[in-house]
Order: C-alpha cells, then sequence, then structure tokens
C-alpha cells in the first residue's frame, strides 16, 4: 500500500508488494548501461557485462527476455536512475501490476515490455507468476512472482519432450576434489550423448597449501578440451574462494565461459606442469545446464 499527499487512505499502486510474509527481495543497482530509468512494477534482467558489487540491472529489451525480477515501489522512489539502488521482488514475492487485457484470476502472465504490464502467457515468452485477481486493461491485480534463471523452450507433448525440458532447467554440483584427483584428472560432471554442458556458475574453495605445480584447468572431457576456466597456484591460497572474474590476475577464462561446451562432452578439472603438493582439496560449487 502507497500513500501520497493528496489522498486521505492508503490505496494500491503498481510496484507495491502484498503478501509479505514470504517470497524474495534482493538488493541491486541500475545498471550505467540503461537507458532511462527503471520504474516502480517494471521487469529487469541482469546486465551480463557487469561484475562485482550489487547485481546491475537492466530492463527488458523484449518480451522474449527471461525476467530476473520486478523493481519495487518504495516510499522514497518510484523511478530510478542508472547508477541508483533498487530494490527487486523475486521469486515467490507478491506484487501490484497493471493488466493489458482480461486476466483470469490462477492464470499464468507474462509482461508487456513496452508498457511495463502483464497478459495472460499466450505460450510462447517466459512465463513470469500468475495472477491472484481478476484483471481487466488498465486495473492493477496481484501477481504472484515466479521467475527463473533459465527459460524452458520445450514443449512437453510426450516423455521425451518432458525430459528435453528437465534437462534445460539449471541443476547444482558440489563436488570435493582431492590433490590427488586434480594430479590425476578428475571428472566433475559426467557427459550424456547428445547433449552439452553449459557452466552458468562456478566457484571453487581451497584447503590446504597447494605447491609445485603451475595451474588448475577446468575444462571439457574432449580430446582437444575447451577451457572453462585456469587458475594458477598464485591463487590458490588455502582458505581463499574464488569464482570467474576477468579482473583475476591469477585466472584466465577461456572460451567456454557461457557457452555450450561439446555435445557429449562432461567437464574435468586437471593440473598443467608439475603434480602438485601440499594440498588437500578443492570443494567446487557448479551451476550448470545440461541439454
Amino acid at each position: 500500500m502507497s500513500l501520497n499527499q493528496n489522498q486521505f487512505s492508503m490505496i494500491s499502486v503498481q510496484g507495491d508488494l502484498d503478501l509479505q510474509f514470504t517470497g524474495g527481495v534482493i538488493s541491486c543497482r541500475v545498471s550505467a548501461n540503461q537507458s532511462g530509468n527503471l520504474v516502480a512494477g517494471q521487469a529487469v534482467k541482469m546486465d551480463t557485462t557487469v561484475n562485482g558489487g550489487a547485481p546491475a540491472l537492466l530492463g527488458l529489451a523484449a518480451n522474449s527476455d527471461q525476467s530476473f525480477g520486478f523493481v519495487i515501489r518504495t516510499l522514497k522512489d518510484q523511478s530510478f536512475a542508472p547508477g541508483n539502488a533498487v530494490e527487486i521482488a523475486i521469486q515467490g514475492s507478491v506484487m501490484q501490476m497493471t493488466a493489458s487485457g482480461t486476466i483470469t484470476r490462477g492464470a499464468k502472465v507474462e509482461v508487456v515490455q513496452s508498457t511495463n504490464t502483464v497478459i495472460t502467457s499466450a505460450g510462447t515468452n517466459p512465463i513470469v507468476g500468475f495472477a491472484l485477481d481478476n484483471g481487466t486493461t488498465g486495473n492493477l491485480l496481484r501477481v504472484y512472482i515466479i521467475t527463473q534463471s533459465v527459460a524452458l523452450p520445450a514443449t512437453i507433448g510426450d516423455v521425451a519432450g518432458l525430459q528435453t525440458a528437465l534437462n534445460a532447467r539449471e541443476q547444482v554440483m558440489v563436488i570435493s576434489v582431492s590433490e590427488a584427483q586434480l594430479n590425476a584428472g578428475q571428472v566433475l560432471i559426467p557427459g550424456v550423448g547428445g547433449q552439452a554442458i553449459t557452466v552458468t556458475g562456478l566457484s571453487a574453495t581451497f584447503t590446504g597449501t597447494f605447491a609445485t605445480g603451475t595451474a588448475m584447468v577446468v575444462e571439457s572431457t574432449n580430446g582437444t578440451p575447451v577451457a572453462y576456466i585456469t587458475e594458477t597456484l598464485a591463487g590458490m591460497a588455502a582458505g581463499t574462494i574464488v569464482a570467474p572474474d576477468p579482473h583475476d590476475t591469477h585466472q584466465t577464462l577461456g572460451a567456454g565461459v557461457g557457452v555450450p561446451l561439446g555435445t557429449g562432452d562432461g567437464l574435468q578439472v586437471v593440473h598443467t606442469g608439475s603434480a602438485f603438493t601440499g594440498g588437500t582439496a578443492i570443494n567446487f560449487l557448479i551451476s550448470y545446464v545440461q541439454q
């Protein structure tokens, strides 16, 4: 609910949150690459060209873009300029949104990027939630937000279609690799025939003091492997947590960043130079899509 100087009771406006017993809110910033201000209730996506700090956000460029979340109206602001801090409602939040067309309670909805409104899903663009109220053009309705980092493009018409859709989900792998396994080469994610792995995130935590070796490389399992990241010995200190960062002088990002690896390939970690000594293990947390 919001209040302005010309009213005597609370009213709902676009970008207000409702039913706030659950849901997620994340602190972000408007990307310097954003053209114009973001406004309350607007669907946003990550600016993948900006690293470090709070996540940088852009407005959607098209209805087919995958939404990360929606801009929350605050008591102070309903418009947010590039560089400004902004709160974003994500998975499980309920927000007041504006309908474009007739929407029936319970219907899945998608965004209309040009007008910052929602419509009943036509089954093509990403679904951003479902309606908790009936809606008509220009009127507010509550939407339970459902955002996902990976759109599911497959149509589930049979068991094969269901499997394809499930494969398109982002998955998480947690694995500990000992120094001996690193020296021998260790598969982190097995390959699957006819499917390719796209790594969407990776962090590695080192235990023990690694010495002697030159670098560890996370790469595809292929006769001519495609590297995802190379971390030199200098960056492998005990207790250090690393993630892909183009500004980290101890690492090199490979051609496998942000793209599918070879079809049928898995993901492995190997060493270069002499075998490592002195270290204990590397604990990996990897998010990926395999389809």
